[in-house]
């Protein structure tokens, strides 16, 4: 535990910047947000998506090559301790309900990201590349070595928050492929559910 930590716990007062009274904790909290690196303010705002948020999945059809989209329901649940995120997705394909889930556990170089649609799960470790702030939201962009369709890929996830509205989109490159190619995306709404 570093001082500020340590202050602020005690809850001693202070004054803020502007000289009214404030506790040290208050004034903590600005300057760590100041200093948060790049991985915590990612697990910070993975953090605050808590809820159910609705909209749709898109994506290419291995056989045609197509564009699909279908309605899709996220809801995602923080952990106490604000550790991981556990993501419940439902959507409906032609002709059946799917279910699946993800597991994402943030950490300084990234995330690991565990996923099921049924039996097998499968596990990434997606590098963090960049994320950037705004005022309404954030977009964090996200690299690594996945299995797509069968066989080994490059992937690249840019997760964009902008209010209420949430896009996750993975991008793969073969060794086929001269560039990164859309694979799928989730659109996404916060719902007042």
């Amino acid at each position: 535990m570093n001082a500020i930590q340590l202050i602020a716990a005690l809850g001693i007062a202070a004054l803020a910047f502007d000289g009214a009274p404030a506790t040290i904790g208050a004034t903590a909290s600005l300057i760590a947000q100041d200093e948060a690196s790049p991985a915590d303010i990612l697990k910070t705002r993975l953090m605050s998506l808590d809820g159910v948020w609705e909209g749709q999945l898109e994506y290419r059809d291995f056989s045609s090559n197509e564009m699909v989209a279908i309605p899709l329901k996220r809801t995602f649940h923080a952990s106490p301790g604000d550790n991981y995120v556990i993501i419940e997705n439902e959507f409906t394909d032609p002709g059946y309900k799917v279910f699946g889930a993800q597991m994402i556990v943030p950490g300084e170089s990234g995330l690991v990201i565990a996923s099921s649609g049924g039996e097998s799960v499968e596990t990434d470790t997606m590098l963090l590349e960049s994320v950037s702030e705004a005022a309404t939201g954030f977009t964090a962009i996200l690299h690594g070595t996945i299995i797509d369709a069968g066989e080994p890929a490059l992937a690249r996830y840019t997760m964009t928050l902008d209010g209420d509205q949430l896009r996750f989109q993975k991008d793969v490159k073969t060794r086929r492929d001269a560039d990164y190619r859309f694979r799928n995306a989730f659109d996404v709404t916060r719902s007042a559910e």
